[in-house]
């Protein structure tokens, strides 16, 4: 029997590409009790988040009440009802930087607000789902790059490039990531969900292949750009050099290839 998806978030990055293969699911996070969607036999992907850094530095305790309180009090809504799945949209920056690929099992060090934020929901989630971890699946989703994204991310300043705007800087353009498109993120998500059965409760949803920043925003503009990107980059690491994912766990149940 095909499995009913129902998904938060689906106007923005990743959602947006879900497309009609998961039905929307709109709702308040700071007011999940008023949701009164039935969600049993239901697998749930839950995308909906604070992202931009300005906006959470701006509004800490809006940005964890969604982040944290919001998503562990739909996963209880979820459970109670009786979902098949929740699948959670986590981040890869959850880890510490390392120069090898990244485990499940990896040293966590969350590289920004965002990231611990996502993981103050991830510990919430396996406490909620203790007693039935198959019901619960944690994406630790690593780095996205797209011209269709906002302004303030990687793939947002490249589209400003592509567009001519000048006087923009890609600083740290020699950091070492893991890319993927939101197209690829939300297909690989679809997929995953529509699985039977999967025997972990946290999997890297990543490509495994390194990039430098600067190499995927060339890669990403491609022939569409004849102008000279040099002018753009700015060489040097950041606090957090390298983070590139291992995903043999994913391999089992998925394949996904690097486009960069």
């Amino acid at each position: 029997m095909q499995r009913k998806i129902i998904a938060t978030g689906k106007t923005g990055t990743i959602g947006k590409y879900l497309g009609e293969s998961a039905s929307g699911l709109e709702l308040n996070l700071l007011k999940v009790s008023e949701c009164k969607v039935d969600l049993s036999e239901s697998t749930i992907i839950h995308l909906a988040s604070v992202v931009e850094p300005r906006e959470i530095q701006n509004n800490r305790s809006l940005a964890e009440a969604v982040n944290v309180d919001g998503t562990l009090q739909l996963a209880e809504k979820a459970l109670a009802d009786g979902c098949t799945r929740f699948v959670f949209a986590s981040t890869g920056h959850v880890y510490a930087s390392t120069n090898t690929a990244i485990k499940e099992f990896g040293s966590i060090s969350p590289t920004s607000e965002y990231a611990q934020q996502k993981r103050e929901a991830e510990i919430g989630l396996l406490k909620i789902f203790s007693k039935d971890l198959s019901r619960l699946l944690i994406m630790r989703i690593f780095s996205v790059i797209g011209l269709s994204m906002k302004e303030y991310t990687l793939g947002g300043t490249a589209n400003r490039i592509l567009r001519g705007e000048k006087n923009i800087f890609i600083r740290n353009s020699s950091d070492v990531r893991d890319f993927m498109t939101p197209e690829q993120v939300a297909s690989s998500l679809l997929e995953v969900s529509k699985k039977e059965i999967i025997s972990e409760p946290i999997l890297n949803l990543c490509t495994g292949k390194p990039s430098t920043v600067e190499h995927a925003v060339r890669k990403l503009l491609g022939e569409q750009s004849k102008m000279d990107l040099d002018s753009f980059f700015l060489p040097g690491i950041s606090k957090t050099p390298s983070l590139v994912g291992d995903n043999s766990l994913l391999r089992k149940y998925i394949t996904i290839e690097s486009k960069f």
